[in-house]
């Protein structure tokens, strides 16, 4: 991506992902849920699905954070979500 992916990288996880206040877990899970809520693409989903996977978040508490998102943005941005969260569960299975 260039200087546009030097610069996302840098302001998103320099300056905002270093700040104080809120741990790697809470962090990700309000990841997913705004990328969830937003209906982001399937690989930014992924990508923090499996970053909380990596600092061993339970699956259920994954899916609860996308769940929580249903009645503020919609049922098939949840969907979509979950989706990806049960391809991430079925590739390590």
């Amino acid at each position: 991506m260039g200087v546009l992916g030097d610069w996302i990288v840098d302001f998103a996880f320099g300056d905002v992902h270093t700040r104080p206040g809120l741990g790697a877990r809470d962090r990700e899970l309000i990841i997913v849920a705004v990328l969830t809520a937003i209906g982001s693409s399937d690989p930014q989903v992924r990508a923090h699905i499996r970053a909380l996977r990596a600092i061993g978040v339970a699956w259920e508490e994954i899916e609860e954070a996308i769940l929580q998102t249903t009645p503020y943005a919609g049922i098939a941005r949840a969907v979509n979500a979950i989706k990806v969260l049960r391809e991430e569960q079925e590739a390590i299975e």
